[in-house]
Formats: structure tokens, sequence, C-alpha cells
């Protein structure tokens, strides 16, 4: 897995955020838009509002910026490992596959997995970083 840096939640970018939020949440949203190989660290800079030295700041790489882009996806819906509290196994249960469900089926979901596994080829460690944040926690 690749060493990935220490960021605060994932979040649009606004007032209050910081700047590598800023380059998260713009590399997360063109990842998904136009994939891996067509998104360029400039197209990145650019939709963040910063400039490219910036960008190379806090990642590295575009590889470590796609891997840190997956890392928050997943950890930002790592409540959805525990069942609901209330009712009967059965009741709890539904609950769960329910919420799955609308998590896995939602566009931007959809889009960040096919770039996932259309990157894995090229670069297994960042499937290997979505399996073992996603789901291997979920398992």
């Amino acid at each position: 897995m690749l060493p990935l840096p220490e960021l605060q939640d994932h979040q649009p970018p606004g007032e209050a955020a910081g700047k590598p939020q800023a380059v998260l949440h713009a590399a997360g949203l063109l990842f998904a838009e136009k994939g891996y190989a067509a998104t360029s660290m400039d197209d990145i800079a650019r939709k963040a509002k910063v400039g490219k030295a910036t960008v190379y700041e806090h990642f590295q790489s575009k590889q470590e910026l796609f891997a840190t882009v997956v890392l928050h996806a997943c950890q930002g819906h790592g409540g959805m490992v525990a069942l609901p509290g209330e009712g009967d196994l059965r009741t709890r249960l539904l609950a769960f596959a329910d919420g799955f469900l609308d998590f896995i089926l939602r566009p931007d979901v959809v889009a960040i997995y096919r770039t996932i596994m259309a990157e894995a080829v090229r670069a297994p460690e960042l499937g290997m970083t979505f399996y073992e944040n996603g789901p291997l926690r979920l398992r």
C-alpha cells in the first residue's frame, strides 16, 4: 500500500477548507468524471484553484493523490460496517442492506469504482488500497 498523507475529513473546498482538502476534492471530482489517465495534475490544480506547485507540495505524484482519494472515499463510508441498532435482527439486516445498496449505486461511487478497476491493472497497489479500506472492512 502507498504511504498516504494525513488529511482532515474530505470536504468540498470553502472558506474553512485548506489547500490539501481543495486538491483532494478537485481530484476526486476529476478522476470520477474523466478517469485517472485523462486527468492531469494541471487539471487538478486548475479545478482546486491552486498552483501546480501546491499540488506537488501536498502529494508527491498523481498516483499518491489517486490513492488518497480512494482511501478517503472508503473511510468516509466506514459507518456502513455497523448494523443499525434498533429492531430485531431481520429488520436490522434489511436496513443495512438498503443502506448498502443506496451507497454502492450512487453515481459518484460507481464512477470512482470504475476508475479503480480500470487503473488496478497498471497500479495494483491502488486496487489493494481500495480493497483493504472498503470490501475487506465491510466483510
